[in-house]
């Protein structure tokens, strides 16, 4: 998930990069990191349907984050995923393990990257280090499935997957970028309290190996001068155009496995909403926390999508 650039661009508040809480109720996201500060927080992800209480995707990953350099326009970072939690139980006992055991495979993960002078993602490091190993995995979950109902899907997806991580910038509009790109999606942006910002955005889908249209709305929700923290809440609406998009990249994915879907099925009417919400210590820069939910409603179905970020302010020495 990220902005484009060329829309955030009027919000962005460069002319005072020196002041870490503006006069009156303007707020800017902005870093002031230290080389070796080091951040141990906990991501958790998890997945539920709500006509199917059996079913649940819920995992907790234990993730260092260091600054290991810094310059007048940049920050290098080490994102490392140490250990994680889980409890899976959805596709059946085959597609669990598996879950299960792909998890341990990215145990011990390293993403190095970098960000601007504000925060901002810029671009990953070590994506050419980092590619083997997905293949391996994917080569791994294929090798799994290969005998099974999931195989040919698998073949199509593990092929599908070799050319999104062909390149560096596909490898950072993937998936694997998501929690990443997420705990950096504001820096640099500009809020006022009590205002909303609304405009549309190109949102990045791996489902479509491209991007949909999205309606945004971004608004300052509280804010607390004295112990310099800011909340800032952002709402997300899929419209018919990013509908009929996703709709028929969905349709694209049952062909390649072989099953066709007549071009006057009744599609269900669709509801896809997202709000994410912001906490940041103003005087650092540092998110306290984050949290997403993502929900998606039809006539026959309703599931939610939700993640959260909490940070241990004992473990960032600018907090201390």
């Amino acid at each position: 998930m990220k902005f484009i650039i060329a829309i955030l661009l009027a919000l962005l508040f460069l002319e005072t990069q020196s002041q870490r809480l503006v006069d009156g109720s303007d707020v800017s996201i902005m870093s002031y990191w230290n080389v070796e500060d080091t951040l141990d927080f906990q991501y958790n992800r998890s997945r539920h349907a709500f006509e199917d209480t059996s079913s649940l995707y819920d995992v907790t990953w234990n993730i260092q984050l260091v600054v290991t350099d810094s310059t007048d326009d940049s920050y290098t970072l080490d994102w490392y995923y140490k250990d994680f939690t889980s409890e899976i139980r959805s596709n059946g006992e085959i597609m669990d393990e598996l879950a299960e055991e792909v998890l341990q495979k990215m145990k011990g993960l390293r993403i190095k990257y970098r960000t601007n002078e504000l925060g901002t993602f810029t671009t990953i490091i070590n994506w050419k280090e980092i590619r083997p190993i997905l293949n391996k995995i994917y080569v791994y979950q294929y090798q799994k499935l290969g005998t099974t109902q999931y195989g040919t899907q698998m073949q199509n997806d593990f092929s599908r997957t070799k050319s999104i991580y062909i390149d560096q910038s596909a490898f950072e509009a993937s998936h694997l970028m998501r929690e990443i790109q997420q705990f950096h999606y504001l820096y640099g942006v500009l809020v006022t309290e009590g205002e909303v910002q609304q405009f549309q955005m190109e949102q990045q889908s791996p489902l479509t190996n491209g991007s949909i249209p999205v309606d945004v709305s971004l608004q300052l929700s509280k804010l607390d001068k004295v112990a310099a923290v800011g909340e800032i809440t952002i709402k997300q609406k899929f419209g018919e155009e990013a509908i009929e998009i996703l709709i028929n990249a969905t349709k694209d994915r049952f062909r390649q496995i072989g099953r066709e879907i007549p071009e006057d099925v009744d599609v269900p009417l669709i509801d896809i909403t997202e709000e994410y919400k912001f906490k940041y210590d103003l005087n650092s820069g540092w998110p306290i926390e984050i949290s997403h939910i993502k929900e998606t409603k039809s006539e026959y179905s309703h599931s939610v999508d939700e993640s959260t970020f909490n940070l241990n302010p004992n473990k960032v020495s600018s907090l201390e």
